[in-house]
């Protein structure tokens, strides 16, 4: 159902321009009989603002309009501001923890939640960006 609320967050979010995805063009690349998937940001495309050192949450408070639902009793799902697949759901704690801090089994049973939702258009994936400099 999760996946469901998401999408209609989204298309809210763009009315609103709230929601800022990043122009991008898929590549499928095949390497040793595998398949690979990707996207490439287009060169001109709007860039996110980037902050090397995170000294506190950036998602406290969340903007209303990417805020999707409660996971658990210590997580949140939002949408990611910036998308370049859509929706891109992020599983944010409720407190600020830093990033290179080891994940709980609370962290992952809230991403179990997440991924193993059904209603899913796709197969999720999910990663942890553990580092400001991974990408968050």
């Amino acid at each position: 159902m999760i996946w469901h609320i998401a999408d209609k967050i989204k298309n809210n979010a763009l009315k609103n321009g709230a929601l800022h995805p990043i122009t991008s063009h898929q590549v499928t690349h095949h390497f040793e009989g595998i398949e690979f998937t990707y996207h490439l940001r287009n060169e001109l495309a709007h860039t996110k603002p980037h902050q090397t050192t995170q000294l506190n949450n950036p998602f406290l408070p969340h903007e209303q309009e990417m805020f999707v639902a409660r996971c658990g009793l210590q997580h949140k799902v939002l949408l990611n501001k910036y998308p370049i697949i859509q929706p891109h759901l992020l599983i944010c704690t409720n407190q600020f923890v830093p990033q290179n801090t080891a994940l709980t089994l609370d962290d992952f049973n809230a991403w179990l939640s997440v991924i193993n939702d059904k209603s899913a258009a796709h197969s999720p994936l999910g990663f942890y960006n553990s580092e400001p400099t991974a990408g968050a």
